[in-house]
């Protein structure tokens, strides 16, 4: 098995958690978008998001 230097495992797990990042941004844009169309109560919202924080 060929070794990958450190330099380069560490390049390549930042632009992994760079990847995520952003997609954890993207979802919660859409989630925003379809609650705010949801005929839902305050409550019950806050009560999503609560959830989702955890």
């Amino acid at each position: 098995m060929v070794q990958q230097p450190v330099s380069k495992i560490l390049q390549e797990t930042c632009s992994h958690i760079k990847n995520l990042q952003n997609a954890v941004e993207d979802l919660s844009e859409k989630l925003t978008k379809l609650m705010d169309s949801m005929d839902i109560s305050d409550i019950d919202r806050k009560v999503i998001e609560d959830f989702l924080q955890q």
